[in-house]
């Protein structure tokens, strides 16, 4: 078996990147797996691990893939990359990146629990359809982008891009995550990486060559994954291996005129930046979301100015009714959060919204200098006080239902529950709530606001009505001090819709109002 030390060094690499909530609310070790879920037959996709399996939970809606290790059958190269693999996912937080909802940890065995990606692969929809046309091909390549260019500003290679390994979420949906960290490791700026990984197809000729770094390599395959999207062929072949690798480290290829006549020039140009052998003239992740191939094909919705109000509310909360939303947030289902990754995506650069752009964004909303904009830059710096310069998707999710009804997300407020209830006794005790939340929480200032029948523990009814009440004083405070305005425009018998500050519509109608409509 693997030792626990290994799993533990993984656990607070993670905590680094994220934060102890975020990595320990999802990392069970004293309940079983299938006390959450329910296991089927269906499999989904195998790989040198074993079969990917369907799942359902036993306590929130949505179906789930389970990847199982068994620990005592992996050598010690084989429980490396695992411990790697683990380290990875758990600290990666993206929409265009499969979520990893949770992980379960025995003796013998280490389960990943992950967003059942129901669309298919990348791969499946080429075979389908041969090639993309131009424009599809751009759409998708943007998608690819977001989580590559996330992913590197992360310190992250994932040594595995492919076809395969680029899901869609649902079936029809055009929306692409990247699954499968197998590969991947964490890279240092000067670091040479040796390790020739990957699948021999979509490898870069610098891994063939035994020396890498940064994602470079991950660029490559990129690459090749765009070439075919547009030709239907793969770009370097042969009859044996070597042949493969051999034209692969020359950077030979072929534009077959009767695939390429009708591609236009940019998109040749595309590929040219890509297919490059020397990594140092090849474009990186961030220069190609900037190409003129993609931003010409790829039209974006505007934010919603009710994004706003919703961050206001959760600038008001308090630092544990933050962290209750947050663990909320881990457990919403697919159809909830694709409500609201469209917000995040245009407000984020590389996966975070930074203080500045939310500030910036708020300047357009609200007229500079008036009371009102004077007490939502308030709001921002007890905010980033609290929660830092960065804002991460999950931490989005989380200021979005600070505007909600508990009635409408009960099931992920249960959930969230049972995120601080590590061996599912049904009830929070100081010592759970410290080794989930960590060092930098009142557990007893906790205890005095939750624990209504002062016994000593939080149950699960005690938990939603602070939660209920977290809410419910949220929107009061936010309306009646931050955005009196709202309320004197419904005096004054104008629609709130025709209000020029609209964005402060009422937060109770979020799921009906704020996100009625998919993005994306």
């Amino acid at each position: 078996m693997t030792e626990v030390s290994d799993f533990t060094s993984a656990l607070n690499g993670a905590i680094e990147r994220l934060d102890t909530l975020q990595v320990k609310g999802r990392y069970f070790t004293q309940r079983r797996l299938q006390d959450d879920f329910k296991i089927g037959g269906t499999v989904l996709g195998t790989g040198c691990s074993g079969a990917v399996l369907a799942a359902t939970s036993r306590h929130r809606p949505g179906r789930f893939a389970i990847k199982t290790y068994d620990l005592q059958y992996l050598d010690l190269g084989q429980k490396e990359r695992l411990v790697a693999e683990v380290e990875v996912f758990l600290s990666l937080d993206h929409p265009h990146i499969a979520r990893l909802s949770s992980v379960y940890e025995t003796k013998d065995q280490l389960s990943l629990v992950m967003e059942c990606m129901e669309g298919g692969e990348l791969f499946e929809r080429v075979c389908q359809t041969d090639r993309f046309s131009e424009h599809d091909a751009a759409q998708a390549t943007w998608h690819m982008l977001q989580s590559v260019s996330y992913i590197h500003s992360r310190g992250v290679v994932h040594r595995d891009l492919k076809l395969e390994n680029f899901l869609y979420d649902a079936p029809g949906s055009d929306f692409l995550k990247l699954i499968d960290f197998g590969f991947s490791k964490f890279f240092r700026v000067n670091q040479k990486m040796r390790e020739a990984m990957g699948t021999l197809a979509y490898v870069a000729p610098e891994v063939l060559k035994h020396r890498y770094a940064k994602g470079s390599c991950d660029m490559w395959s990129l690459g090749v994954i765009v070439f075919i999207l547009l030709s239907g062929e793969m770009p370097f072949g042969g009859r044996t291996d070597a042949d493969v690798a051999r034209k692969i480290k020359a950077g030979k290829y072929k534009l077959d005129w009767n695939k390429w006549y009708s591609i236009s020039k940019n998109g040749r140009d595309f590929i040219e930046h890509l297919l490059v052998v020397c990594p140092k003239k090849r474009m990186d992740a961030m220069t190609a979301l900037q190409h003129p191939w993609i931003t010409s094909f790829v039209t974006t919705p505007n934010v919603r100015g009710s994004v706003v109000t919703c961050f206001l509310n959760f600038a008001h909360a308090t630092k544990f009714q933050r962290a209750c939303l947050q663990a909320m947030a881990w457990s919403l289902t697919l159809e909830e959060r694709r409500k609201l990754r469209g917000d995040f995506i245009q407000l984020s650069h590389q996966g975070v919204i930074k203080q500045q752009q939310l500030r910036e964004f708020l300047a357009g909303q609200l007229q500079e200098g008036s009371d009102k904009h004077q007490e939502a830059l308030r709001a921002l710096d007890i905010l980033q006080s609290q929660t830092g310069d960065d804002i991460s998707y999950s931490s989005f999710l989380a200021a979005m239902m600070a505007c909600t009804k508990l009635d409408e997300t009960a099931h992920a407020a249960k959930s969230a529950f049972r995120r601080f209830d590590h061996n599912g006794s049904g009830y929070l005790s100081p010592s759970k709530l410290r080794e989930v939340l960590g060092e930098d929480f009142d557990i007893d200032v906790i205890f005095k606001e939750v624990d209504r029948d002062k016994d000593g523990k939080i149950c699960i009814d005690e938990f939603l009505a602070h939660l209920r009440d977290v809410q419910s004083a949220v929107v009061e405070k936010s309306f009646s001090e931050a955005c009196p305005f709202s309320l004197n425009w419904r005096r004054a018998g104008k629609s709130q819709q025709s209000s020029p500050h609209s964005l402060f519509r009422r937060a109770t109608t979020w799921f009906a109002g704020l996100c009625g409509s998919s993005t994306l």
